[in-house]
């Protein structure tokens, strides 16, 4: 992925996030031009896996966030919705002690509740 490719993911990520600590990371790697720390944000974007969505905290599309977490999310819902067609579902939300965990909590709630 060339430079100009990272950037342009690096900022439509900085329009997407809503985290302002997540953003703010981005938009300080992007002012101080840390070109080897954006690719590694930003070459990929985070996969679920057979343990869920893990990944190394921080902003970017290859690091857990809220924003990833709320995609992952959001595509969870579309999933739920087309598989059970005028069903009433529900989902159940825990979060525990570790960092950013309540935060991460929140993100599919509020997917959830707009569903």
């Amino acid at each position: 992925m060339d430079r100009e490719q990272i950037i342009a993911r690096a900022k439509e990520y900085t329009e997407r996030e809503t985290d302002p600590a997540f953003k703010a990371e981005v938009e300080d790697l992007l002012k101080k031009e840390d070109w080897k720390e954006l690719e590694d944000r930003f070459y990929r974007d985070l996969e679920f896996g057979t343990g869920g969505l893990r990944g190394v905290i921080g902003g970017g599309y290859n690091r857990m966030n809220s924003y990833i977490v709320a995609r992952a999310t959001q595509g969870l819902a579309e999933y739920l919705k087309a598989t059970f067609p005028g069903k009433a579902l529900s989902a159940c939300i825990a979060f525990d002690s570790r960092r950013y965990s309540a935060r991460f909590a929140e993100a599919p709630a509020l997917v959830f509740f707009t569903h």
